[in-house]
């Protein structure tokens, strides 16, 4: 995996020994491009209070929609998903904690306290939470098995990309936009793909059964096979 993790944004040095700084500013729980903009809009809006931005990756915030399609593919490096430079982020003030869970959050007094699983206390005296979602796993057997991975973050795109070298027959779970996009990333690559869906149709929650149709036709020319109102 590459090691080019970020470092802490500025203000913020790898330890804090001793008591914690006081935040009077917002905090930002979730480095994601949400937290981003809100911190971004912050600023534009005149805020001149201390922003933090904290996320649980090892990364500064990055794209990702192209995980399922371009880096998935090989097309683009892991520097190019970055939203901003890390000059941006001294610019505008804005510190960015990397590599940090945030566990509990309180109120004491008036004042704000989060804490980290990693022991470090961060006050603030607004809160945001843009943390996004989660990936959901069947619950069924054999999950845990060696070779069967989610996408949702960039470590998980570079495992699926790694293994996809190597693979030959490919089974993807989810006829959505992102299940459709890697089935894709890996035809392209001439592996035996399989798109297995419980519904009625690909991507149904999002389009009009014209377009689940015109698409499911585009994959199978293309060799995918598509299993509808198929549960694992």
């Amino acid at each position: 995996m590459p090691s080019d993790h970020q470092p802490p944004g500025p203000g913020l040095p790898p330890d804090l020994p001793g008591p914690p700084p006081c935040h009077e500013g917002t905090l930002i729980v979730g480095a994601s491009q949400a937290g981003l903009q809100l911190a971004v809009a912050l600023r534009q809006a005149g805020d001149t209070s201390p922003l933090l931005l904290v996320g649980e990756e090892p990364y500064a915030p990055y794209q990702r929609p192209p995980l399922s399609k371009e880096y998935l593919a090989g097309e683009l490096a892991p520097e190019a998903l970055a939203f901003r430079t890390p000059a941006f982020y001294a610019e505008q003030g804005i510190e960015l904690l990397t590599g940090e869970r945030v566990t509990s959050v309180g109120l004491s007094g008036g004042r704000g306290t989060a804490h980290t699983a990693t022991g470090r206390t961060l006050g603030f005296a607004r809160l945001a939470l843009t943390v996004g979602a989660a990936p959901r796993r069947l619950d069924v057997p054999g999950t845990g098995l060696d070779g069967v991975l989610t996408l949702r973050d960039r470590d998980d795109a570079a495992r699926l990309r790694e293994r996809l070298a190597d693979a030959r027959r490919v089974v993807i779970v989810g006829g959505g936009f992102i299940g459709l996009e890697t089935a894709a990333a890996a035809r392209a690559r001439d592996k035996d793909v399989t798109v297995v869906e419980a519904g009625p149709r690909l991507m149904g929650r999002a389009v009009a059964p014209a377009v689940s149709a015109a698409y499911r036709a585009a994959h199978e020319r293309r060799g995918t096979r598509v299993l509808l109102s198929t549960a694992v």
